[in-house]
């Protein structure tokens, strides 16, 4: 499908329930999609950003449960290839459904070679595809700046920042009612983990020049967990 058929096809926003949602009697399906960094490379277990929010919000709706589906090396191509079998079949009409994607760290690098429009528009068919589905909700998380090492990026990254920094910014500059996405989060503006391009990498939030350590995996979470609460006016 070509970036102006996209557009021309989406429905943002159709499938949120009416009315005020009260928490306690909401049962709420979290899904997660992505790649190393929703899998949780770097720190001690896997899918680490998307545990600490599960964890953080139990007890608060009448059921929550959640999947989570980071895989190293993933690019967005990638989880269009298994959305409909893998992300779409979770969606439970009885319950409201929340999708966080997360998917541009290797689209825009090496593996997956995109521009920042062809990753951009990637993005906005996955997510129309997953509203489609029937998600109720769904949460955008663009990347942060890669980290030096020594005062130089590993593998050769350098070249890459520029095609991620105009990505950034392409989501950054989308009005949210014109694309299928309900909540952006621009990781750039976290603290400790964003920042502008080229800082030195800082050991107690980065494992390696890309991935997080638990401390940093935990402000992904945060950040996650505010955009949900959102939804629920909490």
């Amino acid at each position: 499908m070509s970036f102006f058929n996209i557009i021309a096809s989406i429905t943002t926003q159709g499938n949120h329930p009416s009315g005020v949602i009260n928490p306690l009697t909401t049962d709420v399906n979290l899904v997660f999609d992505g790649d190393s960094l929703t899998r949780g490379t770097g720190a001690t277990q896997t899918q680490d950003y998307p545990k600490k929010v599960y964890n953080d919000l139990t007890g608060v709706f009448n059921s929550l449960t959640y999947y989570s589906f980071g895989v190293g090396g993933q690019t967005i191509e990638d989880m269009l290839v298994d959305d409909v079998t893998q992300i779409h079949s979770l969606v439970d009409p009885a319950k409201v459904n929340i999708l966080m994607v997360w998917g541009d760290a290797n689209s825009l690098g090496y593996i997956g070679g995109q521009t920042a429009q062809q990753c951009f528009d990637s993005i906005v068919n996955y997510s129309q595809r997953a509203r489609n589905a029937g998600f109720d909700y769904i949460i955008l998380l663009t990347s942060h700046y890669f980290r030096k090492v020594n005062g130089t990026f590993p593998n050769n990254q350098e070249p890459l920042e520029a095609n991620r920094h105009d990505f950034y910014e392409l989501v950054k500059n989308s009005a949210p009612a014109n694309y299928p996405w309900d909540y952006h989060i621009d990781l750039r503006d976290a603290e400790n983990i964003g920042g502008a391009a080229g800082q030195e990498i800082n050991y107690t939030y980065f494992a390696d020049f890309v991935h997080f350590t638990l401390a940093g995996y935990n402000i992904v979470a945060s950040k996650v967990i505010i955009e949900i609460n959102k939804i629920f006016g909490l």
